[in-house]
C-alpha cells in the first residue's frame, strides 16, 4: 500500500505539473510510467500462492512522437523558405511596380511618344521644345533604369545583412543545443529523464529548422546530433561554427556574402529555411540587375548606333545619344565593350553598363538639342525619318537574336521582365498557403500527442486523487485489523 501512495501521489503531481505548463510552448505532456512489483509467494492451506506486493513508478517520461517532429521541422523549413522568398518578391515588385510615375514602363512610352511627336515636328527646324522633350525623357528612362538598380542593390545589401545576424543565431542555437547535451546527459546519469531540459533541446532544433534544413538522430545517451545538409552541426558534445565571408562583387557593386564551416574553411548550404531563402533571393536580384544592364546595353550599342546613323539639324552625323561621343560601345557573345579615344577596349560590367547609361553631356549643353539626329541620309530639313527608326526600336523593332535583348523589343524586353516578376510572384503566394496548410496539419499532429488535454488531464486527477484515498483507506483498514489483533485478541476472562 505504501508503494501505491508513492505512485499515486508522483502521479498526481505530474498531472499538476502539465496542468501549470498547458500553455507554455513547447511544453510536451508527462506520463508516469508504472508496473507491477515482484509477487511474493505465501504458503496456503492447500500450497502456495503468488500474492502482489504493489506498484513500482519506474519512470516520468514525455509525450513525443519523433515522425511528428521530423514532419514539423520540415514543413517549418519549407514555410520560412517560401516566406523568405516572398518578402522578396513584394519589395522587387516595389521596386519594379509600373503603376507609379516613376516606373520604367511610363518612362520607356514616354521616350517612345517623344520621338514620335519629333518626328511629326522635325520641319520646324528652329523649334527646340520637342528636342528638349526627347532630352528630358531619354535622361528619365536612364535614370529610372539606374534608380531600379541602386534600389535592387540596397536590398541586397539589406539581405546580405539579415543573413549575417540569422548566421549568428544558427550559431547561438547549436551553442544552447550542446549545452543542453550535456546538461541532460548529467541529468540522466542516474536513470531519471530530464524531461524539460528535453523540451527546451526540442524547442531549439524547432528554431534552427526555420533556419536551415535540419535532421535530428538521438544518441543512446540522449543526446542530439544536428545534421543540416550534410554537415554535422551539433555532435553529441561538440559542434560546428559557421562563418560569414564578406567580398566585394564588382560585376553588381554589392558585396558577396558566402557562409563557410569555420573550423574546416568548407562551403555551408543552408539547404532550407530562411537562410537559405535569402541566399537564392540574393542570386535571383542579380538577375534583375543583369536585365537592366541588358537594356543598358541595348540602349549604348543598338539605339546609339542608329542614332549615329542620322544626321543632325546642321546636317553633320549622329553621335552617341548616351555615353560621350569619343567612346565607342559594341556588344558581342554576351558582353558589352567601350572602347574610348586612345582606343582602349574595356569589357563592361553589369553596374558599370548602369553607369555609363548617360545622355551625352554634349546634347545635355546649351543648344546641345541640335545634335539629336532626327534626319535620314539624304533628307532635307523636313526630314524625320532616323526619329520613326529610333522611336521604332524602343516600341516596334525587335533586337537581333544575337543582341543583349535577345530577339524582342525593347518595351517587350522590360513588359517580361514585370511579367516573369508577377508570376513568380503569384507562385510563391501560392507556395506559401500550402506550406501554411502543410504546418498547421504537422503541428496537430504533434499537439494531439505532445499537448496538454485538460478534460484528460482532470479525469486523470480524479482517478489518482481516488487511488491514493483508495490506498490510504486500505492502510487504515490494515491498522484497524492489527490493532484487533494485538490489544484485543485473549482479553475474555480477565
Amino acid at each position: 500500500m505504501f508503494s501505491g501512495l508513492n505512485a499515486n501521489q508522483v502521479s498526481l503531481d505530474t498531472v499538476g505539473h502539465n496542468i501549470t505548463n498547458a500553455s507554455v510552448d513547447g511544453y510536451s505532456r508527462q506520463n508516469v510510467n508504472l508496473a507491477a512489483t515482484k509477487s511474493q509467494t505465501v504458503p496456503t492451506m492447500y500450497g502456495s500462492a503468488e500474492m502482489g506486493t504493489g506498484v513500482n513508478t519506474i519512470s516520468v517520461t514525455r509525450a513525443r512522437d519523433a515522425f511528428a517532429d521530423k514532419a514539423y521541422r520540415k514543413d517549418s523549413s519549407d514555410l520560412n523558405y517560401a516566406d523568405t522568398r516572398q518578402t522578396n518578391y513584394d519589395k522587387l515588385e516595389a521596386i519594379y511596380n509600373d503603376s507609379t510615375d516613376t516606373g520604367v514602363q511610363k518612362s520607356i512610352n514616354s521616350f517612345w511618344s517623344a520621338w514620335k511627336a519629333l518626328a511629326s515636328d522635325a520641319g520646324q527646324s528652329t523649334t527646340t521644345t520637342t528636342r528638349q522633350t526627347v532630352v528630358s525623357a531619354g535622361d528619365k528612362l536612364a535614370q529610372n533604369l539606374q534608380s531600379s538598380t541602386a534600389k535592387t542593390q540596397t536590398l541586397i545589401s539589406d539581405e546580405n545583412t539579415q543573413l549575417e545576424l540569422q548566421v549568428k543565431t544558427v550559431n547561438g542555437l547549436t551553442s544552447d543545443i550542446l549545452d543542453l547535451n550535456k546538461q541532460i546527459t548529467q541529468a540522466e546519469s542516474t536513470g531519471a529523464m530530464a524531461n524539460d531540459l528535453r523540451d527546451s533541446r526540442d524547442m531549439k532544433v524547432d528554431a534552427l529548422s526555420k533556419l536551415v534544413k535540419v535532421s535530428v538522430d538521438q544518441k543512446s545517451d540522449g543526446s542530439y546530433s544536428i545534421v543540416s545538409n550534410g554537415n554535422t552541426l551539433v555532435d553529441a558534445h561538440t559542434r560546428l561554427t559557421l562563418k560569414v565571408t564578406s567580398t566585394p562583387n564588382l560585376d553588381y557593386g554589392v558585396n558577396d556574402d558566402v557562409i563557410t564551416i569555420a573550423e574546416t574553411g568548407g562551403a555551408y548550404d543552408a539547404g532550407n529555411g530562411e537562410i537559405k531563402g535569402l541566399q537564392d533571393s540574393i542570386a535571383e536580384n542579380k538577375g534583375y540587375i543583369d536585365n537592366m544592364a541588358a537594356m543598358g546595353s541595348y540602349l549604348l550599342t543598338t539605339f546609339n548606333d542608329q542614332h549615329k546613323a542620322g544626321y543632325d539639324l546642321n546636317n553633320n552625323k549622329g553621335v552617341n545619344f548616351y555615353g560621350e561621343t569619343s567612346d565607342t560601345y559594341k556588344y558581342g557573345s554576351g558582353t558589352t565593350t567601350k572602347t574610348d579615344s586612345l582606343g582602349t577596349t574595356t569589357t563592361l560590367k553589369p553596374i558599370d553598363i548602369i553607369n555609363s547609361l548617360t545622355v551625352n553631356t554634349a546634347i545635355l549643353a546649351t543648344n546641345g538639342t541640335s545634335l539629336i539626329a532626327a534626319r535620314a541620309s539624304g533628307e532635307g530639313s523636313a526630314g524625320a525619318a532616323n526619329a520613326t527608326l529610333l522611336g521604332g526600336l524602343l516600341h516596334d523593332t525587335a533586337d537581333s537574336a544575337s543582341g543583349s535583348l535577345g530577339n524582342t523589343t525593347f518595351a517587350a524586353y522590360y513588359t517580361g521582365v514585370t511579367n516573369k516578376l508577377g508570376s513568380d510572384a503569384q507562385a510563391t503566394d501560392n507556395t506559401v498557403t500550402n506550406q501554411e496548410d502543410l504546418l498547421t496539419v504537422s503541428t496537430n499532429w504533434r499537439s494531439s500527442t505532445s499537448g496538454v488535454n485538460w478534460d484528460e488531464e482532470l479525469t486523470n486527477m480524479i482517478k489518482f486523487q481516488k487511488g491514493y484515498s483508495s490506498c490510504a483507506r486500505c492502510l487504515t483498514t490494515m491498522d484497524e485489523m492489527l490493532d484487533k489483533l494485538i490489544n484485543s485478541t485473549g482479553t475474555v476472562g480477565r
